[in-house]
């Protein structure tokens, strides 16, 4: 259902925020059996491929999928805040790949992205089970998993923002442009059945901050939220995007002796809307390389659409998760803040073409 009016939204991690890294699959999918999708299918078969996605899943699909190694990309005009680097806008208007390039950002754009952490950090009520064990870490798990309770690992006071580097990547930009086009026109269309009508959501920590930076789209729900990753995936994904494979294999909480956790909200891309908790997943820039001794997150526009609002415990991971591959949402909008008075909002999405890594901060974590 839609959220209340005036509700918030936001994120968490993986679960909220850490290493979900994600693509959907291009193939065709059941349609859900669920008489809510089903009606609305009947009702509004316009938006929906005879697949059974909506249209928008197809919307970037002229050459493969994002992070594919095919050699163009759909000809989409570049961002007007974007630096002019090697003539990449007379590339990226010949829809030709001119590579992922990492653009430092001058002193003044640091001190707007530390107002953004001091904004979005949570002082109090702030530790889960995904930040570890002050002894082990996440090693205790398979002997004790009562360790990380009785040690909580303990949470920065605060965050100083060292550098911030900005993701010219011009193939993933056109997949998700286009992506953003289709999804606002689905936002837009008013014959959708029985559900809602779209809904903005502005009640997330990060609302209205980077506007010179990063301006985002109306319409559609775009928001810049935090996902938390090591140095090297943080490169990874600014080259190639998120990838579903490896949903829960990163700091999400697991039971002893499994490889892999089960996120939340099924296998997706988290991410959070406070520093805090994307925080829980960062790993430190390791000594004899530049910026040692930071720790690492990425900035990424993420495309919320028509987001299917969950403000329960009672989830089940698979059915919210074919709502929105094959059904009327675009994703996953998880409030565990208004009624179950959790620490954390998150937001999950199931391709990774609604998500563009825009940026790479490097920062340290502070202690009173």
């Amino acid at each position: 259902g839609a959220p209340p009016a005036g509700g918030g939204g936001g994120a968490e991690g993986e679960e909220g925020s850490g290493e979900a890294n994600g693509k959907a699959a291009d193939g065709p999918r059941k349609r859900t059996s669920t008489a809510s999708s089903g009606s609305l299918r009947r009702g509004t078969s316009c938006h929906f491929c005879t697949c059974g996605h909506k249209r928008s899943v197809h919307a970037e699909r002229v050459d493969g999928p994002a992070g594919a190694s095919s050699s163009t990309a759909p000809a989409v005009p570049v961002p007007e805040h974007w630096p002019q680097v090697a003539g990449a806008g007379a590339l990226a208007a010949l829809g030709i790949d001119s590579g992922s390039e990492l653009v430092r950002l001058d002193e003044l754009a640091v001190a707007r992205f530390q107002k953004l952490f001091e904004h979005t950090h949570k002082a109090s009520d702030n530790w889960t089970r995904d930040r570890g064990c002050a002894l082990h870490h996440h090693a205790c798990l398979a002997q004790d998993p009562m360790c990380t309770f009785r040690n909580k690992g303990e949470v920065p006071t605060g965050y100083r923002v060292i550098a911030v580097m900005r993701n010219v990547n011009h193939k993933l930009w056109s997949y998700y442009a286009l992506t953003r086009g289709a999804i606002a026109k689905e936002c837009a269309a008013e014959n959708w059945g029985h559900h809602p009508p779209f809904q903005a959501i502005d009640a997330v920590e990060t609302h209205g901050s980077l506007s010179q930076d990063s301006p985002t789209a109306p319409g559609c729900n775009e928001w810049l939220l935090f996902h938390g990753t090591s140095p090297g995936n943080c490169d990874k994904i600014c080259e190639q995007n998120f990838r579903l494979s490896l949903a829960g294999r990163g700091a999400t909480w697991k039971e002893p002796e499994d490889q892999r956790g089960t996120p939340l909200y099924g296998d997706g891309v988290y991410f959070a809307d406070r520093i805090t908790k994307a925080d829980e997943y960062s790993e430190m820039v390791q000594a004899g390389n530049r910026f040692a001794g930071c720790h690492t997150v990425i900035i990424s526009r993420v495309l919320g659409g028509r987001t299917q609002y969950c403000d329960t415990n009672e989830i089940d991971p698979a059915a919210l998760q074919k709502q929105v591959v094959t059904g009327p949402f675009h994703s996953v909008f998880g409030d565990r803040v208004a009624k179950l008075k959790k620490p954390y909002k998150e937001v999950v999405v199931y391709d990774s073409t609604q998500c563009y890594p825009e940026f790479i901060v490097y920062y340290k974590r502070l202690y009173s």
